[in-house]
């Protein structure tokens, strides 16, 4: 079983209510891999992986084509557990092009469409990434590989629970009689 590690460059964290006025104001139209490589610089047998995923995005809108661009560079690193620190002998990258229909792309400033581009098109193109990175493990002999599924995390600022969610809580720690708080 591979052991993953996700990893991104440390940023400001993008805005949900920013990305949140430019989703609900587009639908996904194309999207294209326009780049992709692979390399395996080891043989392998079913030994186990430590397995790291990195990405990076660039966003463009375009007013008079009424779409916004999301360029997505995704890269798998791997190596083999107990290999030397830094050495990554297996490597998959793939550049996913996605293209939104909008047609008040003015609308938006540049903050918002990163911050879109960030969180709903990492989210829209992870499928596709995990799709190629099945099939290009196959392909380059390795042991079968499941790239884990993108979750959105939200800021972990706590929020209170509304009314009704703590009916619920309340509700389940009467049914079961436990502490649960």
């Amino acid at each position: 079983m591979a052991k993953t590690i996700k990893k991104t460059k440390k940023r400001a964290e993008p805005s949900m209510s920013r990305m949140a006025k430019v989703a609900s104001e587009v639908e996904i139209s194309d999207v294209q891999c326009i780049a992709f490589e692979a390399r395996r610089d080891i043989d392998l047998s079913s030994q186990g992986m430590c397995v790291e995923y990195v990405w990076k995005t660039h966003t463009s809108g375009d007013s008079k084509a009424k779409h916004i661009t999301v360029f997505v560079e995704f890269e798998m690193l791997a190596a083999p557990e107990g290999c030397g620190d830094g050495e990554k002998p297996i490597q998959i990258k793939a550049v996913l092009a996605l293209t939104y229909d909008c047609e008040e792309v003015s609308s938006f400033d540049d903050s918002a469409l990163e911050a879109f581009g960030k969180i709903n098109g990492v989210y829209n193109a992870w499928p596709y990434w995990r799709e190629f990175v099945q099939n290009t493990v196959a392909r380059m002999g390795l042991p079968p590989l499941i790239v884990p599924t993108f979750r959105v995390i939200q800021s972990k600022t706590p929020k209170k629970a509304s009314r009704p969610a703590r009916k619920k809580v309340a509700a389940a720690k009467k049914k079961i009689g436990s502490k649960v708080s």
